[in-house]
């Protein structure tokens, strides 16, 4: 199903018409918005009539002058529901004949002053309905950040602070998006006043939805935004719904069969028996609530969830959210095409890690006559770093890591070890112990999984993801132990590095940096100098 809206500038010219005609048919659009229409009602039907014959619609002629809004829709496709018309939006509940799935569609056109833009956000906030998925797109005329918009005025916090509280209080972010990142050019000014956003809800509900940017075409200086939505891909493995129902189920069975059993034994108090089976299925309950609750923490990823007293439906819904995110459903390439095929995203984000990760160059050789001019490792100092490893360090090891860690490739997490370090540490011991003896590691213990974590919403490709490696437990208890060892050697490392330093940090340099440049391009300020100063011959 597609959702498309556009701010028109006007709808009398044969060209904007015939433009708009080409573009529903090529994009197959299913809804359409169309926005500053500046038509009569009469204009409208024969509009419709001779290009849209089969299409229903509806708009806000009557409230507003110029002729604000005009929602369209293919019956066929979809089924509408008009819910309120105002000013500035009109509320509707849409269901796709394809999917079935039913959600709210708000079509939005904001006014161009903070007085009379301000009944809007009111509208919104009164009329959005936060338990059920919404989308709210099209054209707010005002942006959510100061870097949205270049040249003219600068937005104020005062002109930015309502659509801003509205979206957090309501939940809205914008929708993973591709195209043009300025969604108006008006003469040397550009800015990103057209946008599509969903709420919670839509994660909750499992669906998905991207939107692209289209440039503007030669009849207006608006982006047409185009929404493909669809369902949650179930092939997904960050997810397994059955599994979750399954747990939820039992913990429900264990629960009502545990209230069962104290209804009864309030009736009967003499028998012993009873009083037993209460005992055991307290435990039982007990054991599977606990189960769940862990089970839903690793997904949620949420610290919330460590000072509440069992998984909700919130957290659920948190699930939801997060595995609806993870999905990739476009990418550009490293040719700046885009592709939405699954095995084509699996192919570039395979070759672009391929070459990051197994790319191989000689190391340059280390000049050991620079090195001894600085502060060395003294023998003592040689001695601890190589002496053997004890059973106390590997258990410290160990246990400093967080039960709430992400587990590796294998599935199992520190916690496990640790519960389990009477049955397995006698293992572990020997495991850490071979490879710190023979310097060999075996190859499964050097995999990671990396996972992929979005660092833009707009044009995103394989590089715009942030790479995150989850690693063996073994190959954390490793780097631990080398890392405590080598603790004691910061000492060597001279006062002006910021990074691996106890209380400083890698950034604190780049701040700095920062602080002194600034200004250097205001005119009523001193001349000022900075050099930058870098010698090869220390680098060792």
């Amino acid at each position: 199903m597609i959702i498309a809206t556009w701010n028109v500038r006007g709808l009398q010219q044969l060209p904007t018409q015939a433009a708009i005609v080409d573009f529903v048919r090529t994009h197959k659009i299913d809804v359409m918005g169309l926005l500053e229409t500046k038509y009569k009602k009469e204009n409208y039907t024969f509009f419709l009539k001779n290009n849209f014959r089969e299409w229903k619609a509806m708009e806000n002629f009557e409230m507003i002058e110029n002729s604000r809004m005009l929602l369209m829709w293919n019956p066929s496709k979809v089924t509408l529901e008009p819910i309120r018309v105002e000013e500035q939006a009109i509320y509707t509940k849409i269901r796709c004949l394809t999917s079935n799935n039913t959600f709210h569609f708000v079509l939005v056109y904001g006014l161009h002053t903070i007085p009379v833009i301000d009944p809007l956000w009111d509208s919104l906030v009164k009329h959005v309905v936060k338990d059920e998925p919404t989308l709210v797109s099209s054209d707010f005329n005002n942006v959510l950040a100061e870097d949205e918009r270049v040249e003219g005025s600068v937005h104020t916090e005062y002109e930015i602070k309502n659509m801003v509280d509205t979206c957090a209080l309501l939940g809205l972010e914008d929708i993973m998006s591709m195209g043009c990142k300025y969604t108006c050019k008006n003469h040397a000014i550009s800015s990103k006043i057209d946008r599509a956003m969903i709420n919670d809800a839509w994660f909750t509900k499992g669906y998905v939805a991207s939107t692209e940017f289209l440039p503007s075409r030669p009849y207006t200086d608006h982006s047409p935004t185009v929404t493909t939505l669809f369902e949650f891909k179930k092939h997904l493995k960050q997810f397994n719904i059955k599994e979750f129902s399954e747990l939820s189920k039992r913990v429900k069975e264990t629960g009502e069969k545990l209230e069962a059993l104290q209804k009864q034994a309030d009736r009967d108090t003499s028998d012993l028996a009873l009083r037993v089976q209460i005992t055991n299925q307290k435990k039982k309950t007990a054991y599977l609530e606990k189960f769940e609750r862990e089970y839903f923490k690793q997904k949620a990823i949420f610290k919330h969830l460590l000072l509440s007293d069992r998984s909700t439906s919130f957290f659920h819904s948190l699930v939801k959210r997060n595995n609806s995110r993870n999905y990739i459903a476009f990418l550009y390439r490293r040719d700046g095409t885009i592709t939405r095929d699954q095995e084509e995203i699996i192919s570039e984000f395979v070759k672009f890690y391929s070459t990051l990760l197994g790319t191989k160059k000689e190391p340059e050789p280390i000049k050991v006559d620079i090195c001894r001019q600085g502060p060395l490792v003294s023998e003592e100092d040689s001695r601890v770093m190589v002496r053997p490893i004890t059973v106390e360090e590997i258990k410290e090891a160990l246990f400093d890591i967080g039960n709430d860690k992400a587990p590796g490739p294998d599935g199992y997490s520190s916690a496990f070890f640790k519960k389990q370090w009477e049955r397995v540490g006698k293992d572990v011991v020997e495991e850490v112990k071979e490879f710190f003896e023979k310097g060999q590691l075996l190859k499964n213990f050097n995999t990671t999984v990396i996972s992929l974590i979005p660092k833009t919403s707009i044009n995103p490709t394989v590089g715009d993801y942030r790479s995150f490696s989850y690693c063996y437990v073994f190959y954390k208890i490793f780097t631990k132990i080398r890392s405590r060892r080598m603790a004691p050697l910061l000492k060597l490392v001279d006062n002006a590095q910021s990074a691996f330093i106890p209380g400083r940090h890698i950034m604190d340099n780049i701040h700095l940096a920062q602080g002194l440049i600034r200004g250097y391009a205001e005119k009523k300020n001193a001349p000022k100098c900075t050099v930058k100063i870098s010698d090869p011959s220390y680098m060792c």
